[in-house]
Order: structure tokens, then C-alpha cells, then sequence
């Protein structure tokens, strides 16, 4: 069973991807949640969060909240309103010098649709496959009706794969949203998980529900009835004139048969079976 809340910590999730559709944009409350939970933990690790879609000032409450020595935020969004004409391109090349030092740290993007077009599909791919070499773990927040260049087959793209849909279950005071995880391990094995997600709109500490399976209840029917034009079943006389019936291929073994087999032979007129050589009268 993989626990929600602490699904970074498994030791083959160094890449996750986390897919949002526009009625649940809640990618960024469940980074927010993990975050919670190194904090809780004492733990040090270290996060880096690249912004390709919002800026910083969205998230001044995150750098409160869990410290900027745990969260170092890069805004790659914001442009320079003097300079509004004069399009910045984003430097893929500096951000992987970056982080080539080989720390032990965690990369958000946010989010990888906007980086796509941006710099295009094929750049986007080519860079995250890259960083997440570099780094210890990589965790992409990608919309998948964002946008007209969308990656094929996302949910191969990581090893773990989290696809947010909407709850049916709304809440005033928490967010809800329903996750389906499929996890790959490098054994080979591939573990699925589909819970509902809550979680507190001060703290983002996340709590999970399994959904539980509903089987479908079989109605009592009455029994069919045959629709062919002719009888299907037989009725007790039927049935014992069947079961007296001989079969032609089965052995007879009743005592009073014979098993032995029998040739009977009528000569014709010219046959001549008295004589020494039957063959006499052949021309050689």
C-alpha cells in the first residue's frame, strides 16, 4: 500500500510526475503537503521549486511557512515590465549548471506544460530527462489540457505517476480531490493506488481515504425462458426412449455377438476354383 502522504520517501521515486486537469489545480497543494511532511519529520532536505508559470510572490507564503533554507524558489515566470516587448528565453543551459554540483535536493517545476511552450515539446523533454539525472529527485507538475503540444503517454514519462481528478466530496474548509498513483519499482513491479485526498487549507497536512470498491448486486431474475422456434427440453418419456436407444459406433459386448469378423465371398460364373493353376488361360 503506498501512504500519500509520504510517497517521496519510497526509494524508486526519484521522478514524479503529478497530472492536474483545469477543474483540479490542487498540484501544487499536494507539493505543498510533502513539504509539510519533511518539515514534521526534522528532516533537512533541501527543495528547489522552478516557477514557469506563476511568480514568486504566489508562493511568499510557502518560504514562510517551511523556511528558506528548505525551500529555495526560482522565478523563471516574472518578466521585467520595462521590458515587457523584448521576449526573455528561458535558459535551460543555466539552470542545469545549477544544479550539476550533484546535491542531495529535490526539484519542483511548475509546471511543465508552460515550460513546453515555452521552449517546445522536444526541449522540454530532452531538459527534464536531463535534470533529473543530476539531481536526487525530480517531481513535475504537468496540466494535461494545457496547451496544444502535450507529451504522449505521460504516465510513462517518471517513475511514479499521480493523476489528480475531481472529488465528489467538496468541502468549505478543506481540499478534496481524488489521486490514482501508479508506481513503478526498478524490480519491475508496479504498484496502483486511487484514494481521496484531503487535506487542511492552512497547513496543507494531507490525509487519505481509500475508495472503497462497490460490486455490483445481482438481482434475483427468474429462470429463462427458450425462445426457439422448437423444444429444447424433454420430458421423462423422452428422456428414457433416449437413454434405450442403441448408438451404432458403440460395442455391442452382449454374449449371445460375436467378436469375430467375417468375409463372404460369391464367385461368379467363369470362376474356376477347382483347377491347379487358375491362371492358365492368361497370354504369357
Amino acid at each position: 500500500m503506498v501512504e500519500i502522504k509520504s510517497l517521496p520517501l519510497l526509494q524508486d521515486a526519484r521522478f514524479i510526475v503529478i497530472d492536474e486537469g483545469v477543474e483540479v489545480l490542487h498540484g501544487t497543494d499536494l507539493v505543498a503537503g510533502w513539504l509539510n511532511m519533511w518539515k514534521n519529520t526534522g528532516s533537512t532536505h533541501s527543495t528547489d521549486l522552478l516557477l514557469f508559470s506563476d511568480p514568486k510572490i504566489a508562493f511568499d507564503h510557502w518560504t514562510e511557512m517551511f523556511g528558506e533554507k528548505c525551500l529555495r524558489v526560482h522565478d523563471y515566470y516574472t518578466q521585467d515590465i520595462d521590458d515587457i516587448y523584448n521576449l526573455q528565453t528561458v535558459d535551460l543551459k543555466g539552470i542545469m549548471q545549477r544544479f550539476a554540483s550533484g546535491k542531495e535536493s529535490t526539484v519542483i517545476i511548475n509546471c511543465l506544460s508552460s515550460l513546453i511552450l515555452s521552449v517546445g515539446l522536444a526541449e522540454a523533454a530532452r531538459f527534464v530527462e536531463k535534470l533529473g539525472t543530476q539531481v536526487s529527485q525530480l517531481i513535475c507538475i504537468y496540466r494535461r489540457d494545457f496547451g496544444i503540444n502535450r507529451i504522449p503517454a505521460v504516465e510513462t514519462l517518471g517513475s511514479t505517476y499521480v493523476r489528480l481528478d475531481k472529488s465528489s466530496t467538496n468541502s468549505w474548509c478543506d481540499i478534496n480531490y481524488e489521486i490514482s498513483v501508479t508506481h513503478r519499482k526498478q524490480g519491475g513491479g508496479i504498484i496502483k493506488h486511487h484514494v481521496v485526498i484531503t487535506q487542511d487549507i492552512s497547513t496543507y497536512e494531507i490525509k487519505s481515504e481509500k475508495i472503497p470498491v462497490q460490486t455490483p448486486k445481482n438481482p434475483q431474475t427468474s429462470p429463462m425462458k427458450p425462445q426457439a422456434t422448437f423444444r429444447l427440453d424433454m420430458n421423462s418419456r423422452e428422456l428414457e426412449q433416449k437413454n434405450e436407444t442403441p448408438l451404432p459406433y458403440i460395442i455391442n459386448n452382449d454374449r449371445n455377438s460375436t467378436n469375430e469378423s467375417k468375409i463372404l465371398y460369391v464367385p461368379d460364373d467363369i470362376d474356376d476354383l477347382d483347377e491347379e493353376d487358375p491362371d492358365d488361360d492368361l497370354p504369357f
